[in-house]
Formats: structure tokens, C-alpha cells, sequence
């Protein structure tokens, strides 16, 4: 074995990412701000999407429309029973294709919904723990305002369409571009603590 994996664990740098023991103690709030984010993202899928799914996909719906195609196309095998929910059809497949206008503008709007959540999750959840390392109480505050926006713009996208997300898309970006800030100013700020010199 090489004596990297035999080397114990340094704690001595792990103490030092924070300037104090307070900002350590607060760290597990970023933490907790960044798992609740991922929580919801987590519940977005199921209610901005899942919900349509279930709506539009039903059994009745996709044996009337898909059995005898889809029995034709896999006769035998593990792929002959219909799927269930309409899957693997994500708002323009050939599924949806059979459903009314409303429908797909519908399940369309929730599909939108999660996505664009998606697009950023993994960067802000990033840039919090990151700034959090820092400046505890700017990452849960920009994470909460993060949040908040998610949820106005996921409620004005669902009643109003896409004219009803421009409060709730402002107030997550803003907290994006501020997070992302945050991130770069505590690295630095860590670097030069953790520097030799």
C-alpha cells in the first residue's frame, strides 16, 4: 500500500477553511439550506411534472392510443408490456402526439418547470457550500432568496404561463449571480489563509 492511503486525516487544514469557530458552527446551516434546496428540486419533478403525467398517461389512454403499435413493435420480450405514465415520452415524443393541445401545452409548461430548475441546481447548491465556507450567513440568505424565487416562478409559470415567471426567474437569478460571487470572493479569501506566505 502506498503511504497516501495510510496517512491519517488532517483536520488541522479542515479547521482552518473557517476564519472561527462560529463560522464552523454555522456552516451546518448551509449545509442543511443547500439540502433543502435539493429537497425541493427533488419535489418539482414530481409535482410540476409527475402531476401532468398522471393526468394525461393514463392506462386507458395509452391502450387506446399505443397497445396494438407498441405489442407490433416488441412482440416478445421484456420491452412487450406498454409502459406505464406515458414514459419515455418527455413532452414531444410520439405519445403526447395523441393528446389535446391543452394537454401538451400542459404537461409542457411542467416539463419547463423542472428543467429550467435543473439547469442550475447543481451549480447553486456548488456556489453555497462554497461561499458558505466563508460567509455562512450571505449563503443562506442568497440560498433562501434562491429558493423563494423557485417557488414564484414555478407558481407563476403554472397559473399565468410563461408571462408568469418573470418575478420568481429575476429573484433566482439575482441570487445566482450573487452566490456566484459569494463562491469566488471566499475562495480567495480561503487561499490567502491557507497560504504558505
Amino acid at each position: 500500500m502506498s503511504t497516501v492511503q495510510n496517512a491519517p486525516l488532517n483536520l488541522g487544514v479542515l479547521t482552518q477553511l473557517f476564519k472561527t469557530a462560529e463560522q464552523a458552527d454555522l456552516y451546518r446551516y448551509v449545509a442543511l439550506t443547500a439540502a433543502i434546496l435539493l429537497f425541493h428540486y427533488t419535489l418539482t419533478g414530481f409535482i410540476a411534472a409527475g402531476s401532468m403525467r398522471s393526468k394525461i398517461f393514463t392506462e386507458e389512454f395509452m391502450t387506446t392510443n399505443f397497445k396494438e403499435e407498441h405489442e407490433k413493435a416488441f412482440p416478445e420480450g421484456r420491452q412487450r408490456d406498454l409502459p406505464k405514465g406515458g414514459y419515455p415520452d418527455m413532452g414531444s415524443g410520439r405519445y403526447i402526439e395523441k393528446a389535446t393541445y391543452k394537454q401538451w401545452y400542459e404537461f409542457n409548461v411542467g416539463q419547463r418547470i423542472h428543467y429550467h430548475y435543473l439547469e442550475s441546481i447543481t451549480c447553486v447548491i456548488s456556489w453555497i457550500l462554497i461561499g458558505g465556507l466563508e460567509y455562512p450567513e450571505a449563503a443562506i440568505a442568497l440560498g433562501g432568496g434562491y429558493g423563494l424565487g423557485r417557488v414564484l416562478f414555478h407558481i407563476g409559470y403554472a397559473t399565468k404561463g410563461p408571462r408568469g415567471r418573470a418575478i420568481g426567474f429575476v429573484l433566482q437569478g439575482l441570487s445566482s449571480i450573487a452566490l456566484v460571487i459569494l463562491a469566488f470572493v471566499s475562495s480567495i479569501q480561503i487561499g490567502k489563509r491557507l497560504s504558505p506566505n
